[in-house]
């Protein structure tokens, strides 16, 4: 008993040195924050905060502004918090984009949309909501593109420019596509518009941003281009 008795004096005044000693120079604790792109928050006190990505969010001073969909973190030294940025344009339900995946991880994603056939290596589907096409192609039964199909009259070329743009950064154009990349520069994507049956679609391709030549013949030359446009570092606003 005397033992333990003696063990507790020692600990009572760690504990009270600990719970004393505590304050961070009374910096508040800032919670992980949810903006919509356009939006701001003012991080409360004063340091010194810089983005991890100014493509997803940026900083200004203690203002830190929703750019593009995603999550970074906000850093001031040792200290962070994380924003995730959400999209205030929904248009379509973006396809599956884990390239690599395999056939069956694919349809298993695509579960509730309906089912058009498969040739040739490509899936296809349809949100009968919006009739909206999904397509993927596969090299050795892994996926190496995805691709949206989507009739003009869903949205306007300027709110097409505008949906994409909350989530893909413009780093080319030519006079028959627009091409983008994501956030991370992990992701290459092209907006063709063409016609269909008569029909003007808005034909979206995404791949990864690779110099792989296992793209189709077709895409090569436009993904080889977009490669090349890609800037060399982030850029506030995303643009080269």
């Amino acid at each position: 008993m005397k033992k333990i008795l003696f063990a507790l004096v020692l600990i009572v005044p760690m504990l009270a040195f600990t719970s004393c000693g505590g304050d961070d120079d009374d910096e508040p604790n800032i919670p992980n924050q949810t903006l919509n792109v356009g939006q701001t928050y003012t991080i409360p006190g004063d340091g010194t905060w810089v983005s991890d990505n100014d493509l997803i969010a940026s900083v200004e001073g203690k203002v830190v502004k929703g750019i593009r969909v995603g999550e970074v973190a906000i850093r001031d030294g040792g200290k962070s918090f994380k924003v995730a940025v959400n999209p205030t344009i929904t248009l379509f339900k973006e396809p599956y984009l884990n390239f690599g995946a395999n056939t069956q991880t694919v349809k298993n994603a695509m579960n509730g949309f309906e089912y058009v056939g498969e040739d040739e290596g490509v899936l296809t589907y349809i949100d009968k909501t919006n009739s909206v096409g999904y397509g993927y192609s596969f090299e050795a039964s892994k996926l190496k593109m995805s691709m949206v199909i989507a009739n003009s009259s869903i949205a306007t070329a300027k709110r097409m420019g505008e949906y994409l743009a909350e989530r893909y950064v413009p780093v080319t154009s030519k006079d028959d596509y627009i091409g983008m990349v994501s956030p991370d520069k992990k992701m290459l994507v092209v907006l063709m518009i063409k016609v269909q049956y008569g029909k003007v679609v808005y034909a979206i391709s995404y791949a990864p941003a690779s110099n792989s030549k296992s793209r189709s013949d077709e895409c090569e030359k436009t993904f080889e281009e977009i490669i090349d446009a890609i800037p060399g570092e982030l850029v506030k606003g995303g643009l080269k």
